[in-house]
């Protein structure tokens, strides 16, 4: 007899990989991916979940807004 799992067949609601065909941000989430992982900064975690939304949930990403939360870190 198996065990009988809560969430059976249940799949994970985020993206793993980009939708987009565009090779900049493809190297985007490759550097993003790991820095994510190796550092404890969580806005490397922020610019990861955005850059895999859909086009259109994704917010705006521009240097002007970002570089003041770099700087923190």
């Amino acid at each position: 007899m198996g065990i009988d799992l809560d969430k059976h067949h249940v799949r994970d609601g985020h993206r793993k990989v980009p939708k987009s065909t565009n090779p900049y941000v493809k190297l985007l989430v490759r550097l993003y991916k790991f820095l994510a992982r190796r550092t404890d900064a969580p806005f490397n975690k922020v610019v990861l979940r955005r850059l895999m939304m859909s086009k259109i949930n994704r917010p705006r990403k521009t240097a002007e807004r970002t570089m003041p939360l770099e700087s923190n870190y």
